[in-house]
């Protein structure tokens, strides 16, 4: 099964911090460890996922560590959101589209309609304001109460097809670098034994 070569980053195990910047941390830790580890880092596609991606990019990491941020979806590209001069239906892809913008239309939903994105902030270095669905916690418990209803993946993959884009993005980009990671490593380990 393919869930067998993945793990993902346990955030409350430990207590560890999340988010953009903290992610970018760690990627500059990971690279400074020299871990030989195959990484994905996913940020958001909102404007500080944007911006922690682009700094991440710049960094010259190694290459067992991939960037990726989560991809533009149609969802996003005309959705409700709300802000200082009142609502408003606009494309929030690389604004505001952080991981419960996947998560289902089902879960996305309240009382028939869609959740808004709220404005929350300006960013002044992105020169952008950086939104967030309204109710995040309501939509992810609606996802996992909704997930564990269908009985094929099959199913699941037609009910959440923006989160289905993500892990085609996962998968291609794994697909894409398995040659050239495993002909690295192959390098190193041939060096390491002259």
């Amino acid at each position: 099964a393919l869930a067998d070569y993945f793990t993902f980053f346990n955030h409350s195990e430990f207590s560890v911090d999340g988010g953009a910047a903290y992610l970018v941390k760690f990627l500059k830790a990971f690279a400074a460890a020299q871990m030989s580890s195959r990484m994905i880092a996913v940020f958001d596609n909102d404007v500080a996922g944007v911006q922690a991606y682009e700094q991440a990019s710049a960094l010259g990491l190694p290459r067992n560590i991939i960037l990726t941020r989560l991809p533009d979806i149609e969802l996003g590209r005309s959705y409700p959101t709300v802000g200082p001069s009142g609502p408003a239906t606009l494309d929030v892809n690389g604004y505001a589209a952080s991981i419960e913008l996947y998560l289902g239309r089902e879960a996305l939903s309240l009382d028939d309609d869609l959740r808004p994105v709220r404005w929350a902030g300006y960013i002044s270095s992105a020169k952008k304001y950086q939104g967030e669905i309204e109710g995040k916690t309501d939509v992810l418990d609606a996802y996992l109460k909704q997930i564990g209803t269908y009985r094929s993946p099959a199913l699941a993959r037609k009910a959440f097809p923006e989160l289905e884009e993500v892990w085609q993005l996962l998968f291609s980009l794994v697909e894409t670098n398995v040659d050239e990671v495993y002909l690295q490593r192959h390098e190193l380990l041939m060096q390491a034994r002259e």
